[in-house]
């Protein structure tokens, strides 16, 4: 899956001073990997538990990400919000900490193998807990002129919090899922006959392979152990030629294998494979939580593309889950031409910045930014930009 941040929003703003947190409440600034090990459990149970239940905001995704994933000059540390008694975990705001030494940068994880990451807010505090996750991430880090919520789900308790803090939605992408809490045949009859003929015609001729079987490993069947599996079905297509396969750099072979190990861990994880003449021909890595299927990698075998195994494996997915009633759907997290075919449904992911109250924050963060936002909506702009971009290319050739 390919991650883009989508098209431009406006300016979102109020100026009412932020709420003022409880002063027994115990927060928390992380930055060892053995120290965050700690809070494991209570991290992945809060993001279980809480909105907008995407495993990519678990301790799961992000410790490994925060292992593996970081570029040269950048450190992470993790803010944890505990209640007043100090016995449950109620926030929590990963963050990366990068850029030069008169302006750092305080960001959320956010990158081609993870999306979607945000704070965590248990529910009936949620504006005293973002409150307090934010000063603390400001101390952290007194230099950085903003705090950037790289790709955060419109249905985020976040959003609902804004209003305390000065900020900007900069950028808008749109994420896909399919329902499958209602009656199927109603669903696959809404498909349009030409998709259904085409995978009618897909699976006639999947039929005449050898040894043809679709497998759901889940539970204690799914591990990192299946990863050798996955990675020759990814890299035998335009990946693979592209060197973005998994199997193509040994970073991210380290970053999936940790990642398939903590999401095991936790129960999570699973592998659907659909296999051939004695070998995988499609596969998807997947994740089960709470009640959705998260299809974050597919993969299928290029030589095999008559037989539309990819659709053919969606197709088995699909027929898994719609009987499934701890199962309400099928998210995909990104956007793709042919999700349209399974007419998927659509939400909306925003990039956030949010600002602090100071003059450093204001000059060299706010008005930039709302200056770059206004100019990128304006129609005048966008055609001097094109046409410029037209006479370089003319000119380069």
């Amino acid at each position: 899956m390919e991650h883009g941040d989508g098209d431009h929003v406006g300016v979102a703003v109020r100026e009412e001073s932020p709420t003022v947190p409880a002063a027994d409440r115990r927060v928390l600034v992380v930055d060892r990997i053995e120290e965050l090990r700690e809070h494991a459990d209570a991290w992945n149970t809060l993001a279980f538990e809480v909105p907008p239940r995407i495993p990519t905001s678990s301790y799961a995704w992000v410790s490994a990400y925060f292992e593996h994933c970081l570029a040269p000059g950048e450190t992470w540390r993790c803010v944890l919000a505990y209640d007043r008694g100090g016995d449950r975990l109620v926030g929590v705001l990963p963050l990366i900490a990068g850029g030069g030494i008169l302006r750092r940068r305080l960001r959320t994880p956010h990158d081609g193998h993870t999306i979607a990451v945000g704070p965590l807010l248990a529910p009936g505090d949620e504006a005293s807990i973002l409150d307090a996750l934010l000063r603390a991430a400001w101390a952290s880090e007194p230099r950085t002129p903003w705090i950037e919520v790289a790709d955060v789900p419109d249905s985020s308790p976040l959003m609902a919090n804004l209003g305390a803090h000065l900020h900007l939605a900069l950028t808008r992408r749109h994420g896909s899922y399919l329902r499958v809490d209602g009656d199927q045949e109603q669903y696959q009859a809404s498909l349009s006959k030409n998709f259904r003929s085409n995978q009618k015609k897909a699976a006639n001729k999947l039929k005449k392979l050898a040894d043809v079987e679709t497998a759901f490993l889940t539970g204690e069947n799914a591990s990192s152990a299946q990863l050798p599996d996955f990675a020759p079905v990814e890299a035998s297509g335009w990946k693979g030629r592209e060197s973005s396969a998994i199997q193509a750099s040994m970073s991210r072979m380290a970053f999936y294998t940790t990642l398939a190990d903590r999401l095991a861990e936790a129960g999570w994880l699973e592998w659907h494979f659909l296999r051939a003449e004695g070998r995988a021909i499609a596969a998807n890595l997947a994740v089960r939580f709470n009640r959705s299927v998260l299809v974050w990698k597919l993969a299928y075998d290029e030589a095999h593309a008559r037989c539309s195994p990819g659709g053919m494996l969606f197709q088995a997915l699909v027929d898994r889950t719609f009987p499934d009633p701890l199962i309400d759907e099928i998210n995909l997290l990104t956007d793709a031409p042919w999700y349209g075919n399974w007419r998927m449904e659509k939400r909306d992911f925003l990039r956030i910045r949010l600002y602090r109250r100071r003059p450093g924050s204001l000059l060299l963060g706010f008005l930039p930014d709302a200056l770059v936002a206004r100019a990128r909506r304006s129609r005048t702009l966008r055609s001097v930009v094109g046409t410029l971009r037209g006479w370089i290319k003319r000119l380069r050739k």
